[in-house]
């Protein structure tokens, strides 16, 4: 009972922020036939959607989660869709924009998308705080700075183990030279992006570091002859 209490809890704290999801997802009452929510046992009127506190509607959305296992993923995407709504126009033309050139200033951002500097100016401050925009950076062009490798890694775990697992990813996440790291499904556990100067640097990195981890099973490397295209801008 205890770790049936916790886990409506975690759903329940999942779900904290989607104070809006309930009317979203057009749920109703009749939807939970199994929840004490939804009981005519009474007699009494069913309230109007519009009556239920936002609270009770986390609640009603945590229920569903927990009991209805097998539309788990469902909901979550559901709840991942929703967050995405939330970005309307004025939201998404900021994000273009700055995805395009972070330097530009609230002053010309609004001259692009014909608004005021306040309200534009108010709408990344909202994005930033929300982690919408999670940083700004300066993107390099790695071979003007001697990264001429790219390699994709992809490696297997010696024993699929909890201990393991977090012992590797301690490790791969200490490598400068990985610039991304995957878990994946299909006949390897990991796929890495490492990015090196040349031939020698990847084997230095293959043999000194991936070759010291004694988490990892087997390796097998694929390079990379030529870029065709290498995005940073996502759609919104």
């Amino acid at each position: 009972m205890v770790i049936q209490n916790n886990a409506k809890k975690s759903c329940l704290a999942a779900c904290f922020k989607t104070e809006y999801l309930f009317n979203t997802l057009k749920i109703n009452y009749l939807t939970f036939g199994n929840t004490k929510l939804s009981s005519h046992e009474n007699g009494e009127k069913m309230p109007q959607i519009e009556e239920i506190s936002k609270e009770t509607k986390r609640q009603i959305i945590a229920e569903v989660i927990f009991e209805n296992t097998s539309y788990f993923i469902y909901y979550w995407a559901t709840i991942y869709l929703y967050c995405m709504l939330k970005l309307d126009i004025t939201d998404q033309g900021i994000l273009r924009c700055l995805q395009q050139n972070a330097l530009l200033t609230t002053k010309e951002l609004a001259t692009q998308l014909h608004l005021s500097y306040t309200p534009v100016y108010e709408r990344i401050r909202k994005l930033e705080k929300e982690g919408v925009i999670k940083k700004y950076v300066a993107l390099l062009d790695r071979e003007k700075i001697g990264k001429n490798l790219v390699v994709f890694c992809n490696i297997s775990l010696k024993e699929h183990s909890r201990a393991n697992g977090e012992r590797f990813v301690k490790a791969i996440l200490a490598f400068e030279e990985v610039m991304e790291c995957y878990n994946i499904s299909g006949g390897y556990d990991f796929m890495l992006k490492v990015v090196v100067q040349d031939m020698p640097a990847y084997q230095h990195f293959l043999m000194e570091k991936l070759g010291n981890l004694d988490s990892i099973g087997n390796t097998h490397s694929t390079f990379v002859m030529s870029e065709i295209k290498h995005g940073t801008a996502l759609s919104v």
